[in-house]
């Protein structure tokens, strides 16, 4: 077990160096999923990073250091600031100066440059020579480029991020602190740390989905590790209450839980396996609604994931004439284009005369008509009696 696992982020901040058995339990922790934070100052170790965290195709993020740079001659007199126009990325926008944040009114005095990798080798040909394809797969940790998310006013990268294996890796060319820049001193500094530190680990796991993602969970470590095609001993439940088997993934240090067939938006939890439901998931059992609301979703023991529905339905943009015509091509549908023809076609719809009043008068008649009979019939009955009585 890595004792980086109960953590979702790790920051290093300002270390000189690591030893070769300390970056190899990073590296193994951020392959399965967690989140790597460099923050570089002037204790760094130039050529130990470049061998050990931006190692070609081995190290954490695709750079290289290359010395410590100092505000230009040019720029001493009004200060090198982060360009507002580079923070693009949607959780970097909250910092722009348009948004009244003073994120990029911190003033930075040094910094570390760096030199982009170039990630887009072609793959190593499998010769005669070769390892087998499968133990390539297995010794091979996938690295994406890395991308710069933030520059200074000099073009110089402020924030670079990358992914490896499964995990999030983000550096910053100056330190959290205040021996190069100001910006600890300014209220966004809070913030900015909260927001960086939330994207390192966000991808330890995506507990927030649309429809269509699978849902990918943590083997616990007290379960003892499971061989592909047995059981798992967990269950994804959906939100009709249903248990879904879940799947295998992974070797037996990092082993995961996957569900994939998420069609249904709504609340996931994932849990262990109970004796009832054996019977549920091999289809032989119908569970009541009320048996099925029985446990609530929070209740111990369960990890909770969101499904989140389509928002296709919620595009604004308008639709195509070819769009158009082909959803009302049976008549079934009238599009509108303007608010006045709901109002046009409401009319429409209305009938030319109000029926109730020629029922309401229908009715008046009828009360009349009783009250007049009523009256004839006992006037009928006075007059027999008097013949009667002479």
């Amino acid at each position: 077990m890595n004792d980086l696992d109960q953590y979702a982020a790790v920051v290093l901040a300002n270390v000189p160096q690591l030893t070769d058995v300390q970056f190899a339990a990073l590296a193994d922790y951020a392959k399965r999923g967690g989140g790597v934070g460099l923050a570089l100052g002037n204790r760094i170790e130039k050529d130990r990073y470049n061998s050990q965290f931006f190692a070609d195709e081995t190290g954490l993020l695709g750079v290289s250091l290359v010395e410590i740079e100092s505000e230009p001659a040019e720029h001493r007199e009004q200060g090198v600031f982060i360009a507002n126009a580079t923070l693009e990325s949607p959780w970097l926008q909250r910092f722009r100066a348009e948004r009244g944040a003073a994120f990029t009114t911190a003033r930075f005095s040094r910094w570390w440059k760096v030199k982009m990798a170039d990630d887009k080798k072609p793959k190593a040909e499998v010769g005669e020579d070769s390892p087998p394809k499968d133990e390539l797969q297995k010794e091979e940790v996938e690295r994406q480029p890395a991308v710069v998310l933030a520059r200074l006013q000099t073009g110089a990268p402020y924030l670079i991020g990358g992914q490896f294996g499964r995990g999030n890796v983000m550096m910053l060319t100056s330190p959290l602190d205040a021996d190069w820049s100001t910006l600890l001193a300014k209220p966004d500094f809070v913030a900015f740390v909260h927001e960086w530190l939330f994207q390192l680990a966000s991808r330890r796991g995506e507990r927030n989905v649309s429809v269509g993602q699978p849902l990918v969970g943590q083997m616990p470590n007290a379960a003892p590790p499971a061989d592909a095609g047995a059981p798992t001993g967990f269950v994804f439940e959906g939100p009709d209450g249903e248990p879904h088997a879940a799947k295998l993934s992974g070797e037996a240090a990092a082993q995961l839980l996957i569900f994939d067939d998420t069609t249904l938006p709504g609340v996931y939890s994932l849990r262990r396996t109970q004796p009832a439901d054996e019977p549920r998931l091999s289809g032989k059992a119908v569970v009541s609604e009320k048996k099925k609301a029985a446990q609530p979703f929070a209740a111990p023991g369960r990890e909770l994931f969101v499904v989140n529905a389509d928002r296709a339905e919620s595009n604004l943009v308008p639709l195509a004439d070819e769009q158009i015509a082909s959803i009302t091509a049976d008549e079934r549908l009238q599009f509108i284009r303007e608010g006045r023809e709901i109002q046009v076609a409401a009319t429409d719809e209305l009938p030319r005369h109000e029926l109730w009043q020629f029922l309401f008068l229908a009715f008046l008649a009828l009360l009349v008509g009783e009250v007049l009979m009523t009256r004839k019939l006992v006037r009928g009955g006075h007059a027999t009696a008097d013949a009667d009585a002479i």
